[in-house]
């Protein structure tokens, strides 16, 4: 649960974002503390992919035994 919420939180950040901008056009994407708040969130996000991949492993072995 914890990679599934981390993946959506990750996601939904960025897609907000995204979509803001699409509505005020005022973001300004080459601005360090934008970078960086994407790559905050970003990586929230892949580690959340980290964790279902670990326990789906984690499950798949359990089940086969």
């Amino acid at each position: 649960m914890l990679g599934l919420a981390q993946f959506l939180v990750g996601l939904l950040a960025i897609l907000g974002l995204v979509i803001t901008d699409a509505a005020v056009h005022r973001i300004d994407w080459t601005a360090t503390g934008t970078l960086c708040w994407l790559a905050l969130f970003g990586w929230i996000g892949i580690s959340g992919v980290f964790k279902l991949y670990a326990a789906s492993r984690y499950f798949s072995s359990q089940s086969a035994s």
